[in-house]
């Protein structure tokens, strides 16, 4: 399923976004036309990835991870920028 949106700013900074879903509905490919496309990879659980690729180039410009408990909660969001270094990591805990 493809679905486009354009957000509607000041004419100079409209940017057009595409969306592609996968068949259970969930969001796996972003292209927002100018530079930019995001890739949402999925396992058992949910959200796996999230890549952030620099079209001009194709490479991978940042991600972030989602890690799971054997239950398929959330336990960790580790963010990465250039060159895979470690930006920020994010560690849940429920009660």
């Amino acid at each position: 399923m493809l679905i486009s949106q354009v957000y509607p700013t000041r004419e100079k900074y409209r940017k057009k976004f595409t969306y592609e879903y996968d068949e259970k509905g969930r969001i796996i490919k972003r292209n927002d036309s100018d530079y930019d496309l995001y890739i949402y990879k999925y396992n058992k659980f949910g959200i796996s990835k999230i890549e952030r690729i620099f079209k001009s180039k194709n490479t991978v410009i940042e991600y972030t991870l989602f890690v799971y408990d054997k239950n398929g909660i959330l336990k960790r969001r580790k963010e990465f920028g250039r060159k895979d270094k470690l930006r920020d990591e994010f560690i849940y805990e429920y009660k």
